[in-house]
């Protein structure tokens, strides 16, 4: 029987070809790829056409094996490997590299500055820091593709740092929506042992070690919900640390002997490599683990997820859930609507998220909201769909994206209300049209960040209408105020100003401050009602050489 290679789905064909035509103007660019859609697949496909030499890097053994074995089914190259003892030859033209150990000096001087002529970073979130930065850096004169399904960063670092552009992004809830991956069901199970009032924070994230000692006395709840959920399904449970982990483990092999497993990042590379083959050939339900099973992870066969490991980085909140959402068995080359029907008559028709919470504090956890919200409904909409979550009103025939679109219209139902209770005195209208600042509506602002509560308040303070600027992030609103501020020194129109003027049919950005003034004399005249507005004195103003 002949073995045929994977074609590339129209998807990644997209990417592909998204790729390569950034790569005629950009140095580097990203993909943003949510788990199970094949960002491997992809960045082997640009490897193999690239006439050059290519590194690609990794920060796991697993991912390093990963990328090695896909490059050398994909394509007709074989890749060398460049990983502690193992030393690449010199001559392939694909590296697969761990990024711990080409970017040691001895190892990265073995290569010339221009020896490669594409550099393919996995993961690419983790590149922002100065170790995994150093190769990047080395290879000036290469391209630079980055992969990751998550790009944010608890430290609010953004992958922008390097990257100039994004080719081609496609999230989990995309996934969903044209069935390459299964719908998410989440289910919220309160544990009265589980208080996270007093746990500190380290890094932008809940102390590991406060967090373990904390789950630990919950780790009865936790597996007898857990065994009761998922009957003969298979399971995936995050914990905190080891000692909760093992103990969840040998708690789980005394209710039901032989039945969990558990893997850490301390476990031998042999033993850890022999428990994921025994569960991902079934032959283990559970698998508990810590810090090892949320990159590079595949097993189509874990019907539930299990998060027992609170946390506030939506980025580790993704990988985790992102263990669960691919299609079991499902064959190639069939259309959305049939992928779908496949799903849900499959044997994983959905992925059940177990979130294990009990008093949160003074935190706000991440939840399968966060996920499928992220970049596709507004952080107001994905607050109070976790409210219904946390408050128990959502049922259990519901799955988040249902969620997500109650919260939705409720929250459309409540602004309706209060429009029909306020007339609005004047048209609101985008402030980068309004002050003629140039913002490419194409680009990705990495690393989102909310703007700050100062930032909101300035921007009104200048007349901009509080709904112009939901969703904003703090880099786009530095951008708005940086220009009024240089507006109100260079004595130029305000922007409330500018905002009648447009109104008015007069879109002037360069108009100064005290023309506008007497312009806004004669609208108010009119009793700032723009249908009344005496025309012709308002054009003597706007075209008077007086006062410019």
């Amino acid at each position: 029987m002949n073995y045929q290679k994977p074609v590339l789905r129209d998807y990644q064909t997209e990417a592909v070809n998204a790729i390569e035509e950034q790569f005629k103007s950009h140095r580097s660019t990203m993909v943003v790829m949510a788990t199970g859609l094949g960002k491997t697949q992809v960045f082997c496909e640009i490897a193999k056409r690239c006439t050059g030499r290519v590194l690609i890097l990794a920060h796991r053994a697993e991912l390093v094996d990963q990328a090695k074995h896909r490059i050398d089914d994909l394509t007709s190259e074989w890749a060398s490997i460049d990983r502690a003892s193992e030393q690449a030859n010199l001559d392939a033209k694909i590296v697969v590299g761990s990024v711990q150990t080409v970017q040691r000096d001895s190892r990265l001087k073995r290569y010339p500055r221009d020896h490669f002529d594409l550099i393919i970073a996995d993961e690419v979130h983790h590149y922002v820091s100065r170790t995994f930065k150093k190769p990047l850096d080395y290879f000036e004169h290469a391209k630079l593709l980055g992969v990751t399904a998550t790009p944010d960063r608890l430290d609010k670092r953004g992958m922008g740092e390097i990257f100039t552009s994004v080719a081609y992004r496609m999230d989990i809830l995309d996934g969903i929506n044209r069935g390459y991956l299964v719908p998410l069901k989440g289910k919220l199970v309160r544990i009265e042992e589980i208080d996270l009032s007093n746990v500190g924070r380290s890094q932008g994230d809940l102390n590991v070690g406060e967090l373990d000692t904390t789950i630990f006395k919950a780790v009865e709840g936790i597996i007898q919900t857990v065994m009761k959920e998922a009957g003969d399904k298979q399971a995936i449970i995050f914990f905190p640390g080891v000692a909760s982990a093992e103990f969840a483990r040998d708690r789980m092999n005394h209710l039901k002997p032989d039945c969990a497993a558990f893997v850490g990042a301390k476990t031998q590379a042999y033993e850890r490599s022999n428990i994921v083959h025994m569960f991902k050939t079934e032959r283990i339900q559970y698998l508990c683990n810590c810090q090892v099973a949320t990159e590079g992870f595949d097993a189509p066969s874990v019907s539930i997820i299990a998060i027992a490991r609170p946390t506030l980085s939506r980025a580790l909140y993704t990988q985790m859930v992102g263990r669960g959402v691919r299609p079991y068995n499902m064959p190639e080359g069939m259309g959305d609507i049939e992928r779908k029907a496949f799903i849900s008559t499959s044997p994983k028709p959905e992925c059940l998220i177990l979130d294990f919470v009990g008093n949160s504090g003074k935190y706000s956890l991440m939840s399968p909201a966060n996920v499928l919200g992220h970049g596709v409904y507004t952080d107001e909409e994905i607050k109070k769909a976790k409210e219904i979550y946390e408050e128990e009103e959502f049922s259990d025939e519901e799955d988040v994206t249902d969620m997500l679109e109650r919260a939705k219209r409720e929250l459309e139902m409540l602004k309706k209300a209060e429009a029909a209770r306020v007339k609005a005195q004047s048209e609101s209208f985008d402030p980068f049209a309004v002050l003629n600042i140039k913002h490419d509506i194409q680009s990705v602002e990495f690393g989102f960040e909310p703007m700050t509560p100062r930032q909101k308040s300035a921007l009104i303070k200048f007349g901009i209408a509080q709904n112009d600027v939901l969703g904003y992030s703090k880099r786009r609103a530095k951008k708005v105020l940086d220009a009024l501020f240089q507006r109100k020194k260079l004595n130029l129109a305000s922007y409330k100003q500018l905002n009648w003027l447009r109104q008015c049919g007069y879109n002037n950005p360069s108009i100064s401050f005290t023309r506008a003034k007497q312009a806004m004399d004669v609208i108010a005249d009119s009793g700032w009602n723009r249908h009344n507005v005496d025309r012709k004195k308002l054009d003597e103003v706007m075209t008077s050489r007086r006062n410019k």
